[in-house]
């Protein structure tokens, strides 16, 4: 058994971000993997509220993703968990993903009888423990969004998390984003800006097992991670 806690002491926080070494092709890893090298560091993972933030900025300027294509997409350091519509979160939520590996959260007893509402831990506030197939994520900070899509389409997003919340809307419209989701879910939350489309969908149906990127936090882009 393995797990993937941060170490004891201060993490490496910072106004930008910049790209994780991986040591693979193209730096692109499964999400665990990347996780195990961030902690090894004392690094911190980008966020996904993060990662959308440094998008919409981009997106107006030539900003600093614009020089990190070759780790597109993004593993962000958010792990999300829902489960089906119409269904009590309960006291925990399984999946199990293609290939095996079984990923779980316990619902804190507050939680368990909601609906229509996903639980969210940001890195650093979570360990993975790694146990054969079995990944559990252990959070210490369980952030619970309320009114959570149950459909596709375009949302306007929580301004803390970054996550669709609320009614859906009839198209895009500035501060939406658009919501691609498995029906039930528990991993890290991707985010594919490959091209000018993909910066504006959240897409919750990607196994952690797929080899994306991976952004830190930093104190200057010169930082070395």
């Amino acid at each position: 058994m393995t797990v993937l806690a941060r170490r004891d002491g201060g993490r490496i926080r910072g106004p930008v971000l910049v790209r994780l070494p991986l040591h693979t092709v193209r730096d692109r890893a499964p999400f665990e993997e990347g996780l195990q090298i961030a902690n090894e560091q004392n690094r911190v993972v980008a966020s996904n509220k993060r990662l959308d933030e440094q998008m919409v900025k981009d997106d107006k300027r030539a900003g600093p993703l614009r020089f990190e294509r070759s780790s597109r997409p993004f593993w962000s350091g958010t792990i999300i968990a829902y489960n089906a519509p119409g269904k009590k979160l309960g006291k925990r939520i399984e999946v199990i993903y293609p290939g095996g590996n079984r990923w779980i959260f316990a619902v804190p007893e507050a939680h368990q009888d909601r609906r229509e509402a996903a639980l969210v831990a940001k890195h650093p506030y979570f360990t993975l423990e790694v146990d054969g197939r079995n990944r559990v994520v252990h959070a210490t900070r369980v952030a619970l969004i309320k009114r959570f899509p149950t459909n596709v389409g375009w949302y306007f997003i929580d301004p803390v998390h970054g996550i669709p919340i609320g009614r859906q809307l009839a198209q895009m419209v500035e501060g939406a984003r658009y919501l691609n989701r498995a029906a039930r879910l528990v991993g890290p939350i991707p985010r594919e800006i490959s091209n000018f489309q993909d910066m504006w969908i959240i897409p919750l149906n990607i196994s952690p097992s797929c080899k994306l990127g991976m952004l830190v936090e930093a104190q200057t882009r010169f930082d070395s991670a």
